[in-house]
């Protein structure tokens, strides 16, 4: 995720995951070599479709995943356009600035790792800018960071001051709710999250 153009009349925030498309496809179209090869010199069903069915499951997941995503916030119409765009098809939206809450960087914590997404939260749903959860938490935040900026939105770090000192002064589940609202968090999530901040 990248900022592509940030000027006087637009912010461009771009998504595409393209490393991912790089490592998978070539590891799919491997496995499809491996089970035509197997069907040619007839070493029986069983390989054939192993490595048949290996390379469509990775050819399927990472047409999933691999998809190009535009965010446009337009400054002089003060909307914003969005394009996200895969191998199985397209979805775009506008969206008007003042439907627009916010923007923040949504964590997913498992097996000791973070991964991290941006999304715009609106008066009619969560977009999010990128369609998969991705280490490392610095770009994400940078970004999300100049989309309120830009747009004049409540930062991320009011939001999580204003958590953090309901968790302080003993009102957990109101921080809790508060961090579901913000976020778009499940209820483990937001607890994780809200206990996260306390210690």
């Amino acid at each position: 995720m990248k900022i592509k153009r940030q000027d006087s009349s637009a912010l461009v925030v771009v998504d595409f995951p393209w490393l991912l498309g790089l490592i998978f496809f070539p590891f799919a179209a491997g496995l499809l070599y491996v089970a035509v090869s197997n069907a040619v010199r007839g070493k029986g069903i069983g390989p054939v479709l192993a490595f048949g069915a290996g390379a469509l499951f990775l050819g399927l997941l990472t047409s999933v995943f691999v998809k190009r995503c535009v965010f446009e916030f337009d400054l002089v119409r003060r909307e914003c356009t969005w394009r996200r765009r895969g191998i199985f098809g397209a979805r775009s939206g506008t969206v008007p600035f003042d439907r627009i809450r916010r923007c923040v960087v949504q964590s997913m914590r498992s097996d000791n790792t973070t991964t991290y997404r941006i999304t715009l939260q609106t008066e009619d749903g969560d977009i999010p800018l990128t369609q998969a959860y991705t280490t490392g938490e610095r770009r994400p935040r940078s970004v999300c960071e100049t989309i309120n900026r830009t747009l004049n939105l409540q930062p991320q770090a009011e939001i999580e001051d204003e958590i953090l000192d309901l968790a302080r002064k003993g009102q957990k589940i109101e921080a809790i709710r508060l961090a579901r609202e913000r976020y778009g968090y499940g209820l483990a999530q937001a607890k994780d999250f809200v206990e996260g901040l306390v210690q």
